[in-house]
C-alpha cells in the first residue's frame, strides 16, 4: 500500500503517462477482453429465422474461429446433442470470423424474408469476442411445405378398369384446408381452396386401375402411382407391377402414362376373373394374396442440389425387395437397382418366422430411406408375435441398418370398429383388437357377425420435426368389401437420438387432445 507521502507522486506519474499515450497513440483501438462466443445450430423447419419449440438442435457441426489476420484461433469445436457450442476465444482481436462446416448434404442454411425477426446467420459470420446467439438455422429443402398444400389421394373402384365405372376417378387432389368449417366454401379451384368434390387432378379408373402407393417429384411436377391389389378392383392397363406417372400441371385433363413396369416380378394374375358387378363375394382369387403381391409403399429421395439425382423407391411385395428407380429428365425411368430386405430382422428384440415378415411401408428423411415391416404371425396364429419394425437404408452404402431404428408390439387395444358407440368396454373383442393375418382360407361370414378382422399392415412412414409417424392399413379392408376397417396412426418421438413410442396419448413432451386415458393406443 502506498504511503500518504508517495500517493500524490504516483498519481502525477500516472497522469503523465496517460497524457503521453494520448499524444502519440490517441487513435489506437482499445484492447478487448477475452470472451466466450456461443450459439446453436438448429433445424429451422418453418424458415422463420427463430428456433421455435420442437425445432431440434443439430449435433456434430464443426465450428471454427479465425482472428483478424485470418489465422485459426484455437482448435475447431463441434456442436453438442442440442446443437449448442461455446468457445473461449483466446485472443484480443476486436472481430472474429466464425465458420460453420460439416453440414450433411441434405441440410442447407435457412433463409427468411428481411422483415422477419431473426436469430440465425449464414455459415460465415463476423462477431466480437463475448458474442452470444451466433446461431445457424438449417433446413432440408425437400421437407419444405407451403401453407395449404395440395393433398393427393387414391380411391378404389369395383370392377374391370374398362367397365361401367371406367371414368370414375381413382387419383384425385384437394387442398389441405378442404372441408375445414373455418374456411369459406369454394365452388371451384382457386387460391382459397377447393369446393367439396372439386378435384383439378382427377385420373380415371381406366387410366391406372387400382393404385395405392403415391409419390411426388417437385422438380418435374409429376405424381407417381403404383399398382395395388384390392379384391374386386381391377389392375390398370399395364398390370400388376405398373407405376404410372401423372402430370400435375394439366388440370382436369390429367392423363396417366406408364413410368415403369416390374412385370412378372410383381406377381401373376393367372386365374383371376374381375367381376362385372360389385358384390363382396366375387374375386375370391384376390382374398389370400392381399399384401403379398403387386406393389407397396413409394417415396422419392430428392437431391437438394441436383434433381437429376432424384430416385423413386418402391417396395415389391411379391419378392419382398426394395427397388430404386432413377428419375431421368422428363420423368422417365432410368437405372433400376434392387435390394434384399432384412427379412431375418437382424438386431431385433423379438424375431419372427421369415415367411411371416411382410414389408410394405416406405418413407424418406434426411438422405435415408425407411422401410416398414410387420410380423404377420400368419403361420403361427399367435397374437403375441404381432410386431412392427422400421429399418433405415443408406443409399450411399446401399445397406440397411444393422438393427431396427424402431420396433414395438402391435397387440394393444384400439378404438372400437364394430359398434359399441366407440367404447371399448362394450365392443366385441374382434372389433378392437388386431389378429394375426388370416391363414390361406377364405372365412365364412356369419349373418349378424360384425365384419371386423383387424390385420395390421405398416403401409406408410412419414416424419414431422424429426419424429416418426407410422400409418397402418387394415388388410381386411382390401380383402372384403363389406368390412369395417380399423387403420391406425402411431407416433414415435425422437428423444435424445432414440425413437420412443407414444404412451397414453403423450410422446416426447407432446400430448394429444382427448388421447389421454381413453383406453386406446399404446399405454392407453
Amino acid at each position: 500500500m502506498l504511503s500518504n507521502r508517495l500517493r500524490p507522486l504516483f498519481i502525477c506519474v500516472l497522469v503523465l503517462l496517460t497524457a503521453i499515450a494520448s499524444l502519440f497513440g490517441g487513435n489506437t483501438a482499445p484492447a478487448h477482453a477475452f470472451g466466450a462466443i456461443s450459439g446453436v445450430v438448429w433445424r429451422d423447419y418453418n424458415l422463420n429465422g427463430v428456433q421455435d419449440t420442437l425445432e431440434p438442435g443439430v449435433q456434430y457441426i464443426t465450428v471454427s474461429f479465425y482472428d483478424s489476420g485470418g489465422l485459426v484461433a484455437g482448435s475447431p469445436i463441434t456442436t453438442d446433442a442440442n446443437g449448442n457450442y461455446t468457445f473461449n476465444y483466446p485472443g484480443s482481436d476486436p472481430t472474429v470470423r466464425v465458420e460453420f462446416t460439416g453440414l450433411p448434404a441434405y441440410l442447407k442454411p435457412g433463409t427468411q424474408p428481411a422483415p422477419q425477426p431473426r436469430s440465425n446467420g449464414s455459415t460465415v459470420q463476423f462477431v466480437t469476442p463475448g458474442a452470444t446467439n451466433v446461431n445457424l438455422g438449417v433446413q432440408n429443402p425437400s421437407e419444405f411445405c407451403q401453407n395449404n398444400p395440395d393433398v393427393i389421394s387414391t380411391c378404389f373402384i369395383p370392377g374391370d378398369h374398362t367397365g361401367a365405372q371406367a371414368t370414375d376417378p381413382v387419383v384425385v387432389n384437394f387442398q389441405y384446408n378442404a372441408g375445414d368449417p373455418s374456411q369459406p366454401y369454394v365452388a371451384a379451384h382457386d387460391d382459397t381452396g377447393y369446393g367439396i368434390g372439386v378435384h383439378p387432378v382427377k385420373v380415371p379408373h381406366a387410366e391406372v386401375g387400382a393404385v395405392y402407393g403415391l409419390a411426388y417429384q417437385r422438380a418435374s411436377k409429376f405424381i407417381f402411382a403404383g399398382a395395388s391389389l384390392k379384391r374386386n378392383s381391377d389392375f390398370g392397363p399395364s398390370g400388376i407391377g405398373a407405376i404410372y406417372k401423372i402430370n400435375d400441371t394439366t388440370g382436369s385433363a390429367t392423363l396417366a402414362s406408364l413410368f415403369y413396369d416390374f412385370g412378372a416380378a410383381a406377381g401373376s394374375t393367372a386365374g383371376r376373373t374381375i367381376p362385372v358387378g360389385s358384390t363382396r363375394d366375387q374375386d375370391t382369387w384376390a382374398y389370400n394374396l392381399v399384401g403379398t403381391i403387386s406393389l407397396g409403399g413409394m417415396d422419392i429421395l430428392e437431391d437438394p442440389v441436383n434433381s437429376a439425382n432424384d430416385a423413386l423407391y418402391v417396395v415389391n411385395l411379391n419378392n419382398r425387395t426394395l427397388n430404386k428407380i432413377v428419375i431421368n429428365a422428363g420423368a422417365t425411368a432410368g437405372a433400376v437397382s434392387t435390394y434384399s430386405m432384412p427379412l431375418a430382422l437382424p438386431g431385433a428384440r423379438q424375431g419372427c418366422v421369415a415367411a411371416d415378415v411382410r414389408p410394405y411401408g416406405l418413407g424418406t428423411h434426411d438422405g435415408k430411406v425407411y422401410v416398414g415391416l410387420v410380423c404377420s404371425a400368419q403361420s403361427s396364429q399367435d397374437v403375441s408375435q404381432l410386431r412392427a419394425y422400421v429399418y433405415s437404408f443408406d443409399p450411399a452404402s446401399a445397406a440397411f441398418s444393422t438393427a431396427p431404428v424402431f420396433e414395438y408390439g402391435l397387440n394393444y387395444t384400439r378404438g372400437c370398429a364394430s359398434g359399441g358407440g366407440g367404447n371399448p368396454s362394450t365392443c366385441v373383442a374382434s372389433g378392437k383388437n388386431p389378429i394375426p393375418w388370416l391363414p390361406a382360407a377364405s372365412p365364412v361370414i356369419t349373418t349378424g357377425e360384425p365384419i371386423v378382422k383387424i390385420q395390421e399392415v405398416l403401409t406408410d412412414i412419414a416424419f414431422n420435426n424429426g419424429d416418426m409417424i407410422l400409418g397402418f392399413r387394415d388388410r381386411f379392408g382390401d380383402q372384403y368389401r363389406g368390412a369395417r376397417t380399423a387403420g391406425d396412426i402411431v407416433l414415435a418421438c425422437l428423444v435424445k437420438g432414440v425413437y420412443t413410442l407414444e404412451n397414453n396419448g403423450s410422446c416426447g413432451g407432446k400430448t394429444s387432445a382427448g388421447g389421454v386415458g381413453n383406453s386406446q393406443g399404446p399405454g392407453g
